[in-house]
């Protein structure tokens, strides 16, 4: 029987309904240049096309829409994203001050705060993916995912295993993450208080997988994780500017 607060794949589904009017559905490209160097067929889900420019705005779509659904009168969204003018509020460049800047404007403002990535509905939104990525290619082996906090990671996890069980799905994470040695361990082992790790990918920085993540990718995630330098990053952004460039005829939008 599944844990109540656990994300299904119906919860996907459904913040896959909710937020479609407002996204876009992500074209893959593919390589040919790229298959050869792996000897494998690669597909890549060009979410840098997303509005926003990022994934992210899957699961914070999903998570607004549904806190509206439950209490119209919430305050503290949709009108600021609607004029496009937030207060921005300074904190130091750690977790932990994120986190106290959050609570503090919070509390003080009566908002409803929605973590980036341990939230139910953050989950399922960025589930979404995985259910586009799979209507697009049906006989992908196995997903690779960029990972933080791990609030994508655990989306695509549950909606790909829901519907392809034999789909595995592969971490990757900026050197000095060290998620493979706390998967193979079954505990987290990760130093407290939280912090960022220094590496180029600016949006996977953060050292720890989430409270609520962890168990998940625990559970469904593949125990070998790739760990790549700032010189691989680098070397694979350059490959995708110069030699990516409108290949997802077969597997469009």
């Amino acid at each position: 029987m599944a844990h109540p607060l656990r994300v299904t794949v119906a919860d996907i589904y459904r913040a896959h309904e909710r937020i479609l009017p407002y996204i876009h559905k992500t074209p893959v490209f593919t390589n040919a240049t790229y298959d050869k160097k792996i000897g494998r067929n690669a597909f890549f889900k060009a979410e840098n096309l997303q509005k926003t420019g990022a994934f992210k705005v899957r699961g914070a779509l999903n998570a607004t829409l549904s806190l509206k659904e439950k209490n119209p009168d919430v305050k503290g969204v949709m009108d600021a994203i609607r004029g496009y003018g937030s207060d921005l509020v300074l904190c130091e460049p750690t977790p932990d001050a994120r986190q106290a800047a959050c609570d503090k404007v919070a509390k003080e403002r009566g908002y409803h705060f929605v973590p980036p990535y341990d939230h139910h509905d953050v989950i399922a939104g960025q589930g979404t993916i995985a259910v586009e990525f799979l209507e697009q290619v049906p006989d992908l082996d196995a997903i690779l995912v960029p990972v933080s906090g791990g609030g994508m990671t655990s989306g695509i996890a549950i909606a790909a295993k829901a519907i392809k069980p034999e789909i595995k799905v592969f971490m990757v994470e900026p050197e000095g993450k060290n998620a493979e040695e706390s998967l193979r361990a079954g505990e987290r082992l990760w130093p407290n208080p939280p912090r960022f790790i220094n590496t180029i990918a600016d949006a996977i920085r953060l050292q720890q997988l989430g409270h609520v993540t962890w168990p998940i990718l625990l559970e469904l995630a593949e125990k070998d994780v790739f760990s790549v330098k700032d010189e691989e990053i680098i070397e694979g952004m350059k490959f995708a500017f110069q030699r990516m460039k409108g290949n997802f005829e077969t597997y469009g939008m």
